[in-house]
């Protein structure tokens, strides 16, 4: 089976194409061999952690927000930054939620 490349833009789903192809490719067994080796326990949990250590990488940044909105958010919690930055990265997340806001 040839190796497939397929670029996914954050929104995008896959067609019902590349669902097939992934099905298929599922129903095949794994081999390794000493170019691709099967990894361990402990490579896998390092692992694990690095990536989630690279998903929470964040930027700080200063931006303008009223008075109100600050007051609104503080009276969530004490962790009212936390709740801002979650509620922005769903919106960059979410392109239907981002156009409406654009308009």
């Amino acid at each position: 089976m040839a190796m497939v490349t397929t670029k996914v833009l954050i929104g995008q789903k896959p067609t019902r194409k590349q669902l097939a192809e992934v099905e298929l490719a599922s129903s095949f067994p794994i081999v390794y061999n000493e170019d691709s080796p099967k990894s361990s326990e402990a490579a896998i949990a390092e692992f694990t952690e690095l990536a989630k250590k690279k998903r929470n990488i964040k930027t700080n940044v200063t931006l303008p927000v009223s008075k109100e909105s600050i007051s609104i958010f503080k009276s969530f919690n004490k962790n009212y930054v936390k709740v801002m930055s979650g509620i922005l990265d769903y919106v960059a997340n979410h392109p239907k939620t981002l156009s409406k806001i654009l308009s």
